[in-house]
């Protein structure tokens, strides 16, 4: 598969993340897609940025200070996985923070709301954030007593 440079990656996503758009309604836990297409990294304001160098693509962060973290992908599939994770997780906790129920862990909630976000995507999605949030809970399990 041909690789997209950024522009075309930056129109990808957003034709992408049109998926998203009957939660814009609700408005209890949409967000933006907020992530900065350029490859010019030097001039990035602090945030979240994706680029392509026509080899590999590029998802990171820039920090307050400058600080500079990428991680590297060879195809579009892996890197389409990272920000769909990272911008469904963020979206699912948001609503998780605002429908808490009440003496149980609000993980519950987000991971069953990420679910249901990453379906939006395909099977695949969704299987490979079962995997992840099943490895998550071997490590940290629910503890619906703390709350």
């Amino acid at each position: 598969m041909k690789m997209l440079t950024t522009v075309e990656l930056k129109d990808y996503f957003e034709k992408l993340f049109d998926k998203l758009r009957p939660y814009k309604e609700e408005k209890s836990h949409y967000r933006l897609f907020d992530i900065n297409f350029s490859d010019q990294i030097s001039h990035m304001l602090p945030g979240t940025f994706c680029y392509s160098d026509g080899k590999n693509y590029y998802y990171g962060t820039v920090g307050d200070r400058g600080a500079f973290d990428a991680d590297s992908f060879d195809n579009l599939v892996d890197l389409s996985y990272e920000i769909i994770r990272d911008q469904t997780s963020a979206m699912a906790f948001d609503y998780a923070r605002k429908n808490r129920i009440s003496k149980q862990d609000y993980r519950r909630v987000a991971f069953r709301k990420q679910l249901e976000l990453m379906g939006l995507f395909g099977e695949d999605y969704v299987q490979r954030c079962e995997t992840e949030i099943d490895e998550i809970l071997k490590e940290a399990p629910y503890q619906d007593e703390l709350f």
